[in-house]
């Protein structure tokens, strides 16, 4: 799953969707090994802050609960009663995720 902060600037891709700059955070899950984790940058966190990037691990955790109970997350019903709760937003910005994997694999 991808996340973008508020205020984010994003650049399109050659597929017409939107890369951000920086990439923030992705929650990947292996059905083989039901290994469930989450990648963040460290540039996110200096650009945004404290209060905006806790935001966006907390919208990554739910992701990586349906992950957990479901075995697949997206950002419909069983993601949106955890946003109120956990103080984040369900959407983010459109993101091509084979590139946003890519930066995060350098982490």
């Amino acid at each position: 799953m991808c996340r973008t902060l508020p205020g984010s600037t994003g650049r399109s891709n050659r597929l017409g969707g939107l890369t951000p700059s920086p990439p923030v955070g992705v929650t990947k899950y292996d059905p083989t090994t039901e290994a469930i984790t989450i990648a963040l940058t460290w540039a996110a966190y200096e650009k945004h802050g404290w209060e905006q990037f806790s935001s966006t691990v907390r919208h990554e955790l739910i992701h990586a609960w349906q992950y957990h109970e479901f075995g697949d997350a997206d950002h419909g019903r069983t993601f949106a009663r955890w946003t109120d709760v956990l103080d984040t937003t369900q959407h983010c910005r459109a993101v091509h995720i084979a590139e946003l994997v890519g930066d995060l694999r350098r982490l």
